[in-house]
């Protein structure tokens, strides 16, 4: 694994911290964060990925209200992450998904 700078990686975090929250709402500003964040810390991140994690996100946010998606973690990962979402991986991100 790839060392970071932790400089870079607590700037992001806080970029991500400090966004509006009607930002979060256009997928737009979203990519453009997620691939600033990336080039910023030093991870290539492959287009087709980056695609299939905004329809992901647009897809889990279009529904939503202020309590959050109406969708579930498995949903989402089954449907873009096929097979290559296993149960381990899906518990892991629902500890960062509310």
């Amino acid at each position: 694994m790839k060392r970071i700078d932790k400089g870079n990686l607590f700037d992001a975090l806080k970029r991500v911290k400090d966004m509006k929250p009607e930002a979060w709402r256009d997928p737009t500003t979203v990519r453009d964060l997620t691939q600033n964040i990336a080039q910023d810390i030093g991870i290539k991140v492959d287009p087709k990925r980056m695609n299939a994690f905004l329809n992901a996100f647009t897809d889990a946010t279009k529904n939503a209200d202020d309590k959050g998606p109406k969708v579930s973690v498995e949903e989402i990962a089954k449907k873009y992450g096929g097979d290559a979402v296993d149960d381990k991986t899906i518990k892991e991100i629902k500890k960062f998904v509310k």
